[in-house]
């Protein structure tokens, strides 16, 4: 763990000292007049100057400077199977933002994702480069239609009353595909800002976002009656919706399923209190299993190729 921490800290410092965008890459896109190939170029020099270059080499195929002293081998990015998640931009975007290969990789999440989009332009560039150069023959599948969610050891059935004061199971659900959320009607950031990505979520899914199920679990039961539940849900476009309350006792079970927490914390307003909470949104497949947890900063792009991963693996009837 030392090397690899003393490796980074190496690769930073080469990186600052010496790794601006190229002049040529520059010239280059800009003096043909196509926008595009300009598009290209500036992805290039993004490239250059994140890093990235320095173990995958100036063509993407992994012969970097650096690239020898990693515990695993950079993928060669110049070619159509080195992506886990297909050629868009924004599928290749999330391949930068995960990280190719189990162990060696940095995080790109300090990279803002409008240039982790012209970087993944310029990876298409080499990715085209690459088809054109070789017999379609040889390409092969690309590993987007062989990539799995795993199963997450948590979640599971439980019951809770609805926003129409009913009786809910969440086995009810079962053939459905869902994403969970803990949060309350009084929250005044981080819920409703989830609630409309899930909507943003719902879009970008197409015909498939009709069929998804949001499943809102109120860690505040004392103040979120049904009906309140039910009005708090009615200022989002979520499509088929459940919201959920019920005891403190029952509501904690819940959480305990999803290894999730709360703490309330006074404030001095009208509302007396507010709650801090878990601000996952949970992935749940048509079996009820949890296949994904993803963060509150997740884009909704990549929640929305993450449930199409799932959709893949179960198309439903």
């Amino acid at each position: 763990m030392k090397k690899l921490v003393l490796l980074w800290t190496v690769l930073m410092a080469i990186l600052v000292v010496g790794c601006g965008p190229s002049p040529q890459s520059e010239t280059e896109g800009t003096a043909a007049g196509s926008p595009e190939l300009a598009a290209v170029a500036e992805g290039q020099a993004l490239y250059e100057a994140n890093g990235c270059i320095t173990c995958h080499g100036p063509q993407g195929a992994g012969d970097g400077p650096l690239a020898g002293m990693l515990p695993t081998t950079p993928r060669d990015l110049s070619q159509p199977t080195s992506y886990r998640g297909g050629t868009s931009d924004i599928e290749i975007a999330e391949t930068l933002r995960t990280g190719i290969s189990s162990s060696g990789m940095p995080s790109y999440a300090h990279i803002p994702v409008e240039e982790r989009l012209q970087i993944a332009r310029y990876l298409i560039s080499l990715k085209e480069k690459a088809s054109s150069a070789s017999d379609a023959s040889d390409v092969g599948e690309s590993p987007a239609s062989e990539r799995k969610l795993q199963v997450h050891a948590i979640g599971g059935d439980f019951q809770l009353t609805d926003q129409n004061g009913e009786a809910f199971e969440m086995s009810s659900l079962d053939g459905q595909i869902r994403i969970l959320f803990f949060g309350y009607t009084s929250c005044p950031d981080f819920c409703p800002m989830t609630l409309s990505k899930v909507n943003q979520i719902r879009k970008l899914l197409g015909d498939a976002g009709e069929d998804l199920m949001t499943v809102f679990v109120s860690v505040d039961p004392e103040r979120d009656t049904p009906e309140k539940v039910a009005e708090y849900l009615g200022f989002f476009d979520l499509g088929q919706t459940v919201g959920l309350t019920g005891s403190r006792e029952e509501v904690d079970k819940v959480l305990e399923l999803y290894s999730a927490a709360y703490e309330k914390v006074e404030a001095e307003t009208a509302l007396k209190y507010l709650v801090n909470h878990t601000t996952y949104l949970f992935l749940v497949d048509r079996e009820n299993a949890v296949r994904a947890i993803f963060p509150h900063y997740e884009a909704p792009e990549h929640i929305a190729m993450g449930i199409r991963v799932l959709l893949r693996e179960q198309p439903g009837a």
